[in-house]
């Protein structure tokens, strides 16, 4: 009833202004004497303009004017545009296209005509048959339009700019302001605007027009009082003037103003007086606007379904008049109601619609690339996330628009949150306030307030975390944001969890689910079962823990919700083991694993995105390892150890080996793609089995020709000892450690052998231990920023005797000697030498000195890799079928490189780059020179020719790499220099890296701390090692010092003769170093650094030289003749030896 009597309110406003006395104003029109004139005169002067106002802006009786219009000559072009305007306000766009062609053939110039001549066409569908007339190639003005209306800005807008240098009329500065403006260029179009506004006078409806329009372009750039200063007055003139279109927008832009500063119930009275005003002039396109931001608005609240009928509506009469342009906004609108309801399916679908329909604008790209990160984010498919994010970003640039890049820098933020990189999501939360203002933009102020909270939360900020929540819950709840009020309640009620405030916990939850009784929000409801659950645990009451648990799984598993069916899974594993029922905690724990491992083949398309992935989850695998451990089934423990090593590396070796199987690339990438999907909740069943059955295509396609393929097609889980043993040479054993806070974990593998040893030496004491046996170590784990020498590197042999003792004794006395040992270790000792331990040591003797020390190297051949499954695969590899060996070395280092000094290879921060140069490497060319003599087959790269064009022409193409150059890490990132070129500065990164395509049996990293990199939880070092790996090298030899140029050198030289022998690789390294020990120096600073990981095969060398006959033996001798009577002296890139 109430809302009945505002409707009569209104309609009785609306007549009193339609209708008003010309005496109140007098720029209104009376329609009673203007009819009179027309009737008398005909069209003439602005009469015309003057009845088409009045049509556009009232409710009429179509019949009386039908009537009316009859009674005026038929033939004029007048009359014809007149029933144009009047068939549309029936709605009767067939008939009012035909008779606009008439009007067309005519000859007919009007600006408001070619305006509603593409409206009516794209209504009634005839967009195509209108660009196929001849008129339109000599009618730039209707040209500019349709490839408006196509959503091909660019094009309008450079139509219209060449209008507007020919012809300064309104319509065409507008139009081109509006090209602009789509283009997300708003300051051009606010530069365009304003020369018409300048010019026009205050009574012309266009005044409104351009009032409204340039508003929105303040509110676009995040400029909301001047924007609402223009709405204002454009209200007033729109008011004044009876111009009703031009009202409707000021009440809808207006409301939209309240909405952005929390005024909800203003913004909906506008909303409310505009639809009215709308629908009682048919204004379809407005009312289609008004329900959108009707549904925009009641989303505030969280009314998610009055949101979606709205939304609905708005869609339908934008459908009806094919407004395609509208569309972009609408289904991103849509999505966001489903994103919220967590069906991804319906989401996506809206949002990818969003994109399609998006064309030119920017804006609209942007906003749904946006809202499909958010979408994939949520499935935790983190790779495509981080993709689309990216595409977002990179348009950014384009439009100055607050509100976008807020979104973008958030969808990062969490991106990198849900990653565990829990720092950089703090600085991009951060990031993300700074952009906008609590009095602007209250809703994402208290989001982003509500997100850094959440970022303390997890860096155990907890005073900070608390503060933020505490402030982003009084944003929202001032702002009756309800559903992130509750959220937010849930962040806080977790973080006094944490800190056993269970009291205040209980409450929250309690006054929170009193809500969720009215709002049916299962992903909140399956917070609360899981908070109450982890309470319950507290209370020490199980029964009532396991059946929230299990309710808070159903609804995670309803909603696809992947974080809290793992929490809430991994929780109830926990509580399992409380009540002694390791069976049933066992069977909940592999339950979980698989929902993590299953997600390695959804992340391979980013290494970056895979392996913070898996860090996220180090507390479960930690969980699971010690549990396993305690049930004493250090098999068990050692497989999930094993698995959580490396999963990236090991995942792109197995990309390579499927990409190594096809020259279709796109086939393989479309088997990843359809993996995942099959394997995601995004599709109805009949769409799945129809996924299915193209994935099982692909994989007969790519098993047709390599059945041995098989087993690398499915996700990668973890091998059994057993399986291991099976796959290991019956001289190999592997060595496995894992140091927790308290102790040292060490597993032995063997042919028929497996041990399991637990030594009390916690992580902490052996960091201790290697900063006592060199100062090039520190006790917190980083190697020290310090420029040293043999003396200054100080390898005290005394305490790498106790790390002997302490640590390896027990199992090397089991070993035996002169056994092949493979080493996977833990990150306390990713970059120590385990051969430079001091196996023994005489105590008289001063612990600098080392002719009385013997080191592991002198009974063991030690190969390094990130996980034992790693070793396995690459052993596996068949020899490269590449000829040539690359040997590069030597680089060109001028004043006008970026250099550091040869002795010191690290850079915390780029301030110092400068501060510090290169020095040539004596002894490089000869090394190169030297080791070429040896293998023969060479491509030598060296001095101005070592550049970084040269090496990725030639490295492909080889079975063995050598540099011998300087290297150097910046931030923990890893560089290697080599010279300067025209094309590049000579500088060869990781990223650079990964896109070789490699067949190397080994390379060689010749240089300073190349084994070095940033280290994380579970994949180990991310540096040069890793990528070469990655781009499918078998084995790899780095240095995890500062290398002494000449030492270096000879080393070399000692190695590859071992290799040339036949000797295996690791073999062949041990025995440089034990020859090294003997010729030059036992001083393990020279011998130790360089260190194998990967394959440990023999290399098999090509012959050397070539096989002439007779007849090719004289053809060589004419060929040669001739060169040199031709030149003697050349130079080339390319050396062959």
């Amino acid at each position: 009833m109430a809302r009945y009597f505002v409707k009569i309110f209104y309609a009785i406003l609306i007549v009193s202004l339609f209708y008003s006395s010309p005496a109140a104003k007098s720029n209104f029109i009376n329609i009673d004497s203007l009819k009179i004139e027309i009737t008398n005169n005909g069209f003439k002067g602005s009469s015309l303009d003057d009845y088409i106002f009045y049509i556009v802006n009232n409710p009429i009786d179509t019949d009386a004017e039908t009537i009316f219009l009859n009674k005026t000559d038929h033939q004029s072009n007048e009359h014809k545009l007149a029933k144009i305007f009047l068939l549309k306000k029936e709605d009767k766009f067939n008939q009012a296209y035909d008779l606009a062609e008439e009007l067309l053939n005519s000859g007919f110039k009007n600006y408001s005509f070619y305006e509603e001549l593409i409206f009516i066409a794209q209504a009634d569908n005839k967009l195509e048959r209108l660009k196929k007339r001849k008129e339109i190639s000599s009618n730039k003005f209707l040209a500019g339009l349709i490839k408006f209306k196509e959503q091909n800005y660019s094009e309008a807008k450079k139509i219209f700019t060449e209008l507007t240098e020919e012809d300064k009329s309104k319509e065409n500065y507008y139009w081109r302001a509006y090209s602009e403006r789509y283009l997300g260029n708003y300051r051009n179009a606010l530069l365009n605007l304003n020369k018409i506004l300048n010019t026009l006078k205050a009574e012309d409806p266009f005044y409104e027009k351009v009032l409204n329009a340039s508003g929105s372009l303040y509110y676009l750039s995040g400029e909301y009082q001047k924007a609402e200063k223009f709405y204002r007055e454009a209200f007033n003139k729109a008011l004044e003037n009876k111009n009703n279109i031009e009202l409707v927008k000021a009440n809808i832009n207006l409301a939209i103003i309240d909405d952005e500063a929390g005024e909800i119930y203003e913004a909906r009275k506008k909303l409310s007086r505009a639809q009215l005003i709308a629908e009682e002039i048919n204004a379809l396109d407005l009312i289609a606007i008004v329900h959108s931001e009707l549904g925009v608005s009641y989303t505030y609240e969280t009314r998610l379904t009055e949101a979606e009928e709205h939304y609905s509506e708005s869609l339908n009469i934008y459908k009806s008049i094919n407004e395609s342009s509208r569309l972009s906004s609408l289904y991103n609108n849509l999505g966001k109601i489903y994103l919220s309801l967590f069906n991804y399916r319906l989401a996506l679908n809206y949002f990818n619609s969003g994109l399609e329909y998006a064309g030119d604008n920017v804006r609209g790209q942007i906003m749904n690339l946006t809202q499909i990160a958010d979408v994939y984010a949520n499935m935790a498919n983190y790779s495509e996330a981080f993709n689309y994010y990216q595409k977002a970003k990179a348009l950014s640039g384009q439009i100055q628009e607050l509100t976008l890049q807020f979104e973008i820098e958030m969808g990062l933020g969490m991106l990198d949150f849900n990653l565990g990189k829990f720092s950089e999501s703090l600085k991009l939360f951060k990031n993300s306030k700074e952009l906008i203002s609590e009095n602007k933009h209250p809703y994402l102020f208290a989001e982003a307030e509500h997100k850094i909270g959440i970022a303390y939360s997890y860096l155990d900020s907890l005073q900070l975390a608390e503060s933020s929540f505490i402030e982003s819950r009084k944003l929202f709840k001032k702002h009756r944001d309800i559903y992130s009020q509750l959220l937010v309640e849930y962040d806080l009620a977790d973080l006094w969890l944490r800190t056993n405030q269970f009291k205040k916990a209980k409450n929250i939850l309690k006054e929170n689910r009193e809500i969720l009784d009215v709002y049916e929000l299962d992903y909140l409801l399956s917070l609360n079962y899981l908070f109450n659950a982890k309470i319950s645990i507290e209370e020490k009451k199980y029964i009532d823990a396991e059946i929230m648990l299990g309710k808070a799984i159903e609804l995670g598993e309803k909603i696809n919700k992947e974080n809290i069916i793992i929490e809430s899974i991994y929780a109830l594993a926990k509580l399992q083991m409380l009540n002694d029922d390791k069976s049933r905690a066992e069977e909940l724990f592999k339950s979980i694993r698989a929902k993590i491992e299953s997600r390695s083949l959804s992340l391979i398309g980013n290494a970056d995105v895979q392996i913070s992935y898996f860090a996220g989850f180090d507390e479960i695998y930690n969980s699971i390892f010690n549990f396993y451990l305690e049930q004493d089934k250090p098999n068990k423990a050692f497989e999930v150890l094993d698995i959580s090593r490396s999963r990236n590396t090991r995942q792109n070796i197995t990309n390579l080996k499927l990409s190594a199987s096809s020259s279709n690339m796109p086939l393989i990438k479309k088997y990843y793609e359809l993996n995942w999907e099959v394997n995601s909740d995004l599709y109805l069943k009949a769409e799945k089995d129809s996924l299915e059955k193209d994935l099982n295509d692909i994989k007969k396609e790519i098993l047709k020709n390599n059945p041995e393929l098989q087993k690398y097609m499915s996700p990668i889980y973890s091998k059994t000892v057993v399986q291991i043993q099976n796959e290991l040479d019956d001289s190999a054993l592997v060595l496995s450690l894992e140091s927790t806070d308290n102790v040292t974990h060490l597993f032995l593998i063997g042919k028929n052998k497996f041990k399991y040893f637990k030594q009390e030496i916690s992580k902490e004491e052996i960091f201790k231990l290697l900063a006592q046996i060199s100062p090039y170590y520190s006790e917190n784990g980083i190697t020290e920023e310090i420029i040293f020498n043999k003396d200054l590197f100080s390898f005290n042999v005394q305490k790498a005797n106790e790390l002997y003792n302490r640590l390896f004794k027990d199992i090397f006395e089991l070993i035996g000697k002169n056994k092949n040992l493979i080493v996977s270790t833990s990150n306390e000792l990713l970059n120590f030498p385990i051969e430079s331990i001091a196996s023994e040591y005489n105590e008289d003797s001063s612990p600098y000195s080392f002719r009385d020390t013997k080191f592991l190297v002198e009974d063991y051949n030690i190969t390094y890799s990130p996980s034992v499954s790693i070793y396995l695969q690459l052993q596996k590899n068949k020899p490269s079928m590449a000829a040539n060996n690359l040997l590069v070395g030597d680089p060109i280092v001028t004043e006008n490189n970026f250099y550091i000094n040869f002795r010191s290879s690290v850079l915390r921060n780029n301030k110092d780059i400068n501060q510090i140069k290169l020095n040539p490497l004596e002894y490089s060319k000869e090394e190169i020179q030297s080791i070429n003599s040896i293998v023969g087959n060479s491509i030598n790269i060296i001095s101005d020719e070592a550049t970084k064009l040269n090496f990725k022409k030639y490295a492909p193409q080889s079975k063995l790499i050598h540099i011998s150059s300087h290297s150097f890490l910046i931030n923990e990132l890893p560089f290697i220099v080599f010279s300067e070129s025209n094309e590049d500065n000579g500088f060869l990164e990781i990223g650079e890296i990964l896109q070789l395509k490699l067949d190397a049996d080994l390379v060689v990293l010749s240089s300073c701390k190349s084994g070095l990199g940033v280290v994380d939880k579970r994949e180990g070092i991310l540096g040069m090692q890793k990528s070469f790996f990655d781009a499918g090298a078998k084995s790899v030899v780095v240095s995890l010092w500062d290398v002494s140029d000449k030492h270096t050198y000879l080393f070399m030289e000692l190695f590859y003769k071992n290799l040339k022998t036949g000797l295996n690789k690791s073999y062949a390294l041990k025995k440089a170093k034990q020859d090294f020990i003997k010729e030059y120096s036992p001083n393990p600073y020279y011998w130790a650094a360089f260190v194998l990981a990967g394959n440990t095969d023999e290399l098999i060398f090509s012959e050397t030289g070539l096989k002439l006959n007779a007849a090719h033996f004289i053809l060589l001798l004419l060929v040669l003749s001739l060169i040199y009577i031709g030149k003697k002296s050349f130079t080339k890139a390319k050396k062959i030896v």
